[in-house]
């Protein structure tokens, strides 16, 4: 019995695999591939890998070039099972090698893709905003001073906030969830527009469409949105559109409390509105639009609010309206302004 080399073993199975998904064999293709599965059981099983990627296409979504070459390798296959049944065995032969490759190097990108996703880093420095379109059809839009990290597998679409806010308008795919983690929170959804910001103390999760549940803790999540059984997390609440998520970390507490889709996505068109905002907070959002950075100094009281419309970046104008408005003593350094109390 001779025995074939490894990487003749994974074209020989990519070649019967190809062969096998055109169409039925003819008596003696299917007598060719008996001998071959009989020379050794290596070849058994390289015929199983290579049948279950290839029926792997057919169920994730995968890039276009995937399915490009797919198609590409079936219609290479069909021709020559043509050209073979006028006994064109030499031209037969050439093309089901070609295909055979086709399949070989798509099964090979397949791995790579799936075996090992890559973890992908998208930001924005100060005053930028950026949308990213996402290989499953979503879209994020990063606000300004925002990073996030993307990593798509077979199973999951992960996404991790390190810092700022980003918009999630987020591509239906009930059996592969979305998720959005920040703040030992975890944010699930199928297909739904939503946007989460990390602050300081705060982590804010506003739901424009859909439905999106909030877990509690770093978890897997099931295809359901909730935990495993015995795992430590749960669904903390089932958010409904109009409204906003706010957990303060400093406190360990939550709030569910009413919002409106045009004054939370302003900041998209460089407007930044505040309704009753805490000074800190109003300030920490302020900051991610300018180099020029804003310092509270020797404030005592600690319940001042910030209400109005602001132009993001204009640094000056937001520190001379709360100055004023406060009585605040506002001046401005070599980095930005300092406000603090008379």
């Amino acid at each position: 019995m001779t025995h074939s080399k490894p990487q003749d073993i994974v074209q020989d199975a990519a070649f019967w695999c190809t062969l096998l998904t055109a169409g039925p064999l003819t008596a003696a293709e299917q007598r060719d591939l008996n001998a071959w599965l009989a020379e050794a059981p290596e070849n058994a099983e390289a015929l199983k890998e290579a049948l279950r990627v290839w029926d792997s296409f057919d169920v994730d979504p995968l890039p276009a070039e995937f399915d490009i070459q797919r198609s590409d390798a079936l219609s290479r296959f069909r021709q020559a099972k043509k050209s073979h049944a006028r006994n064109n065995t030499r031209r037969y032969w050439g093309a089901a090698i070609a295909a055979s490759l086709v399949l070989a190097v798509t099964a090979g990108s397949y791995f790579t893709f799936f075996k090992a996703p890559e973890t992908v880093i998208y930001a924005t420095l100060p005053a930028e905003s950026r949308v990213v379109a996402l290989n499953d059809g979503s879209k994020v839009t990063l606000d300004a001073d925002t990073s996030i990290k993307v990593q798509f597998s077979r199973n999951m679409r992960q996404v991790w906030l390190t810092h700022g806010r980003a918009n999630f308008e987020v591509a239906g795919n009930p059996v592969r969830p979305f998720t959005v983690e920040a703040s030992d929170r975890t944010v699930v959804a199928t297909g739904t527009e939503f946007s989460v910001e990390k602050l300081n103390s705060e982590l804010r999760v506003v739901l424009y469409e859909g439905h999106v549940a909030i877990m509690a803790k770093k978890a897997a999540i099931g295809l359901s949105g909730s935990a495993p059984e015995g795992a430590e997390s749960y669904t903390e609440v089932a958010l409904e559109p109009g409204s906003t998520y706010v957990y303060s970390t400093a406190a360990n507490s939550t709030r569910v409390v009413p919002s409106r889709k045009s004054d939370d996505l302003g900041w998209q068109k460089g407007i930044l509105a505040f309704d009753q905002e805490p000074l800190s907070l109003a300030v920490e959002r302020a900051n991610r639009y300018s180099e020029n950075k804003i310092t509270l100094q020797n404030i005592k009281r600690q319940d001042i609010k910030i209400s109005g419309v602001f132009k993001a970046g204009d640094q000056a104008a937001f520190v001379d309206g709360v100055a004023t408005f406060h009585g605040f003593r506002a001046r401005q350094t070599k980095t930005g302004y300092i406000l603090s109390d008379q």
